[in-house]
């Protein structure tokens, strides 16, 4: 009898959004105290926005 939960992964998406999952959880685990943003966008693989350099003010 096949085990009905023993099969291969076709789906890309799924499987990349179940290993950010994965990996954020490795990581909650292994933080103590609550998880900051940084720490969170890190694990997930997200960029911080650009940011323009600021402009000086005209004397």
């Amino acid at each position: 009898m096949d085990d009905a939960l023993d099969v291969e992964l076709q789906d890309e998406e799924l499987g990349e959004e179940i290993r950010m999952v994965t990996e954020l959880m490795v990581v909650a685990a292994l933080t103590p105290g609550e998880l900051e943003q940084a720490v969170i966008d890190d694990a997930l693989g997200v960029q911080p926005p650009p940011t323009l350099p600021r402009q000086r003010p005209r004397p």
